[in-house]
């Protein structure tokens, strides 16, 4: 039986949900809960931050390491936190099917955000502006990144995505996948009444696919036209999915910046260490080794304040 925990922070009315689903994700989520508290030029208040996880998982997260972020997301805008635990694991697709049903009424966005991931600082603020705009004569379905920079976690090494340059499409012409995707919450409430994905991968196609399906006609997509893609990170290695596509780099382009260059240098240095232990075998193997000794890197769950606005 699911059960839900409320941590509320500032207020009950955000206009946008964070969805943070998680599985064996103790020794990466910090990434996106350091992110999110860094959310810049947001409103009090103006979003929730709404998180899945399994009770079987053997790399659990756990609500009160989510409280313990409570200040510092208070302080990027936070209105609250939504934990919403499952006793056993379900795919992805569930979880987002799941996460529909608890949306605030006020919400009006939904942002999708992977636990092994780094939003760029102004993410949320971007999200908020455009969502809530007109572009093109009709509201906006989907909004998202043209590219992203990603950071191998068993190579060390990073790579930049352009989905300009990928082929992949599916029915009606929308593109296989998106980067940073966040849906209008009027169609993402829609999802409580389907199927999931009958696979494990391939989870940005299905819920494309199935917001047009609820919606009956081709999605209205936007695409962010800022550069602000290049101060986040998305990670491989650390998860499932991540893993199973591992090695498919033939589809990126070489990055050879520092991760000091664009990341805060406690962010830089604490995902090195990170990658160190996945390269030397000590991160707990998600897939293959589960009777791998454990071993607990020591993870600071309390951030900073996040840091003044761009002028």
């Amino acid at each position: 039986m699911n059960w839900i925990e409320e941590i509320p922070l500032n207020g009950d009315t955000p206009i946008a949900t964070v969805t943070l689903p998680l599985f064996n994700a103790r020794r990466v989520a910090w990434l996106a809960l350091e992110s999110l508290a860094r959310q810049r030029c947001i409103d009090a208040g103006s979003w929730q931050l709404l998180a899945c996880e399994e009770e079987s998982g053997h790399d659990r997260l756990g609500p009160d390491a989510l409280a313990e972020y409570g200040d510092a997301l208070r302080a990027a805008g936070c209105s609250g936190i939504t934990y919403i635990s499952i006793p056993e694991w379900i795919k992805l697709s569930a979880k987002y099917i799941l996460m529909s049903e608890y949306l605030k009424p006020s919400v009006k966005m939904v942002v999708i955000q992977g636990a092994d991931n780094y939003a760029q600082p102004l993410r949320l603020a971007e999200a908020m502006a455009i969502m809530t705009g007109i572009v093109g004569g009709s509201p906006i379905d989907l909004m998202h990144q043209p590219c992203a920079t990603y950071y191998n976690l068993l190579t060390g090494q990073l790579h930049t995505w352009d989905t300009s340059k990928y082929q992949g499409r599916m029915g009606r012409g929308t593109r296989t996948g998106g980067i940073d995707m966040t849906f209008s919450a009027r169609l993402f409430r829609r999802l409580h009444d389907q199927e999931p994905h009958p696979r494990v991968a391939g989870n940005d196609s299905w819920l494309l696919a199935q917001l047009e399906r609820v919606k009956g006609r081709p999605l209205h997509i936007y695409e962010n036209p800022t550069r602000h893609w290049d101060k986040g990170i998305f990670t491989r290695g650390m998860n499932n999915l991540s893993r199973r596509s591992y090695g498919d780099e033939a589809h990126f382009t070489q990055d050879y910046r520092r991760l000091e260059s664009f990341l805060p240098d406690e962010i830089a240095e604490r995902l090195e260490a990170l990658a160190l232990e996945a390269q030397t075998g000590q991160v707990h193997d998600l897939i293959s080794n589960q009777n791998q000794p454990e071993v607990t890197p020591d993870i600071n769950l309390k951030s900073k304040a996040p840091p003044p606005c761009f002028s």
